[in-house]
């Protein structure tokens, strides 16, 4: 539309290049609206038992053989009380995988 007031005549070249760029604009909206739609978070709330295998960082120790760690949940990172099954002590910073959940409890190495 602007094209064409602009442009000042009314040969076919200039319909076509107007239908061309407003074409263009509308493809240019269309793939920025995508893109934001791709940005929207869904969470999903994952059960404690989901947790085993994950990775995870020592955050603090409790106890003798309890920990709490960090680790991926539900999309972000969290902190979720741990026990250490082999009695290993742990310093705050180091990396472990969660290698089991029983009665509501989970297990590191």
């Amino acid at each position: 539309g602007w094209y064409m007031y602009l442009a000042g005549n009314t040969e076919i070249q200039s319909y076509i290049i107007a239908i061309l760029i407003g074409l263009f604009f509308v493809f240019a909206v269309w793939f920025l609206y995508k893109k934001a739609y791709q940005l929207q978070q869904v969470n999903r709330s994952e059960q404690t038992d989901q947790l085993v295998g994950r990775e995870c960082v020592i955050y603090f120790k409790q106890s003798d053989s309890k920990y709490t760690v960090q680790t991926t949940r539900d999309g972000a990172m969290r902190e979720v009380d741990v026990i250490s099954e082999s009695g290993k002590a742990y310093q705050t910073g180091d990396r472990t995988m969660i290698t089991s959940y029983k009665d509501g409890t989970l297990f590191i190495q």
